[in-house]
């Protein structure tokens, strides 16, 4: 750190020079002479520096979360730490009351025992660059503050095992956690009430408020790279029998090793700005809309096996939980279950009863959501020339605030689909096997006070345009040889192993549980959901034909205003088959 304040002393030796001369001047200034004063002194403090200029330059930073076995993280594997990391780390105030932060290479990784300071592992995270910019103002009317953040794309690289290393690594800073707690009981402090009153937090800005707030975050998405051991030729039910399995053949796969296989996935950017205005003579209001790009990615079946190895460190990791709950707890452990078991039902008793301005008060809230292009397609190939896709052209969802003299403030939730398909087609075929096409989804969600006139519960319409499904038989054994390769009978398999009967305390407790739920007071709900045609076609071949089923304006509407009462009624104006 290399701060130099000599020049900024002697200016304030000259500045504290020039205000004694004039307090010895009787004579006041003539009211042109005040404006031009003002006007020069404004222009004099834009073209001088800061008064403090520095910069701060941090490099080569590294901190370790050393994991140790002990009987709480269990599991036969070796323990791996948590390390994040830094190359660079940039602070800098160029200009008044503007400060920037630059952080490069920040990297956090599980890595194995005595590994290299520095050196990558499979399971890391690294963000090349990241910005943070920030503006700070403060006038007669309040302090503005205005903040800007940038990110390069974030690169991930998972090993197919990694769930269990991560489950380790979670368990070993929740022990920590818990002898912390168990500690931080042990202390004693004897807080006088002159220390109570030291001990309230002063506001930052001090009797200043807080005028406006600005936020613009930008990232530009991120980049999954998963690998995993290549499958033996005991384990590869992965494929039709007919078909040789070729992972190293892949277009996707070429850059991989010859032992491993690996695939990769793009994560859309992402922008967010939000604006929090507080004006004295306005309400207070807060703004907020995310934005996620447009984004497109296509899978190929060495993405199966990856797959089924993260299922089997899942297994593992659920299989040692349920031996830790196997063993006796302590009063102590039992006695923040209960507490919690307390905590869940008093927040299922405030539901109907919660009032949005215990939190809100009588801010103006406005949020939004769109979600861009997105397209997920799942290719046999080299197998088979079948290929899946589904898309969504765009989403768009926003919450508001209705503020009522007669019924106070409530939530307004809408949503909108637009262009929701699928379809499974083969390569050198014009048809389709399977499509599924929606044109829109439109739904809209609010308090049932601003419609019913005082009543309690949620009201929601939902709206459907037109959808149309089809289903071409002739073309049925794309769809099996699709169905073989995506989903294998390991993944098919839903055979579990023999529940152990029910003991006495479990019977108790799901007793206690039922006499909750059935005391508890009614949600009331007001449900309508329309659909404008639902149509499915079915191509049987040449011999058969074809058939189809149409149903137009399809409707139903559901009441519920007490325990007692619901309504339910269905409605259609047209069927033709």
């Amino acid at each position: 750190l290399d701060l130099d304040l000599s020049k900024e002393v002697e200016y304030l030796r000259r500045l504290r020079r020039s205000r004694a001369k004039r307090h010895k001047s009787v004579s006041l200034p003539a009211p042109d002479s005040i404006k031009e004063e003002e006007e020069t002194a404004v222009e004099t403090s834009a073209a001088r520096p800061a008064l403090l200029d520095f910069s701060l330059d941090l490099r080569k930073i590294r901190i370790v979360w050393v994991v140790i076995r002990n009987r709480l993280i269990g599991s036969d594997q070796k323990p791996q730490d948590l390390e994040v990391s830094f190359s660079r780390v940039h602070l800098a105030i160029q200009k008044q009351n503007e400060a920037r932060l630059s952080i490069q290479d920040l990297q956090v990784q599980v890595v194995p025992k005595k590994s290299k300071a520095f050196e990558r592992s499979e399971n890391s995270a690294l963000l090349p660059e990241i910005v943070f910019t920030v503006r700070y103002e403060s006038g007669k009317d309040g302090v503005r503050i205005a903040c800007q953040a940038a990110g390069q794309a974030l690169d991930i690289r998972l090993d197919s095992g990694f769930v269990v290393p991560v489950s380790m690594l979670q368990k070993s800073i929740s022990a920590a956690i818990d002898q912390y707690r168990a500690a931080k009981l042990n202390w004693q402090t004897d807080a006088t009430p002159d220390d109570s009153k030291s001990t309230l937090r002063a506001s930052p800005f001090g009797d200043k408020r807080l005028a406006s707030l600005q936020a613009d975050i930008n990232f530009k998405g991120a980049l999954f790279y998963i690998q995993g051991d290549a499958p033996t030729q005991s384990n590869t039910p992965l494929r039709p029998a007919h078909v040789e399995l070729p992972y190293k053949r892949n277009r996707a796969n070429s850059h991989a090793s010859q032992d491993n296989i690996a695939t990769s996935l793009r994560a859309p950017g992402i922008a967010i700005k939000v604006e929090y205005s507080n004006a004295p003579e306005n309400e207070q209001t807060l703004n907020g809309e995310i934005k996620v790009d447009a984004s497109s990615n296509t899978v190929y079946p060495e993405l199966v096996p990856i797959i089924l190895q993260i299922t089997h460190g899942v297994k593992e990791v659920v299989r040692c939980g349920e031996e830790e709950r196997k063993t006796p707890s302590t009063p102590q452990i039992a006695q923040e279950q209960a507490l919690k078991l307390q905590r869940l039902r008093g927040e299922d008793d405030s539901l109907l009863t919660s009032d949005p301005s215990q939190f809100l008060g009588q801010m103006k809230l406005n949020l939004g959501l769109r979600i861009c292009k997105q397209e997920f397609g799942l290719s046999c190939q080299p197998l088979a020339r079948v290929n899946a896709k589904s898309q969504i052209e765009d989403i768009y969802i926003t919450m508001s605030t209705i503020n009522s003299h007669q019924f106070g403030h409530f939530f307004a939730l809408s949503a909108t689909v637009t262009k929701l398909g699928a379809s499974v087609q083969h390569v050198y075929s014009r048809e389709s096997t399977f499509s599924f096409d929606m044109e829109s989804i439109s739904m809209s969600l609010m308090n049932s006070r601003h419609l019913t006139g005082g009543s309690s519960g949620v009201s929601m319409v939902l709206k459907v345009s037109p959808t149309r499904t089809a289903l071409n038989v002739r073309q049925i054994q794309d769809l099996l040889l699709f169905r073989e390769i995506w989903f294998p009978p390991e993944l098919r398999d839903t055979s579990e192993t023999p529940a152990e009967p029910p003991s006495q305390e479990s019977d108790k407790m799901v007793v206690q549980r039922y006499q909750q739920v059935s005391a508890a007071a009614a949600f009331p709900w007001n449900a309508t959901v329309a659909v404008a045609e639902l149509a499915v076609d079915l191509d049987l071949g040449q011999s058969i034909g074809k058939s189809s089923l149409s149903i137009k304006n399809l409707w139903a509407s559901s009441k519920k205003s007490s325990t007692c009462k619901q309504d339910l009624c269905i409605g259609v104006d047209e069927v033709s088959i």
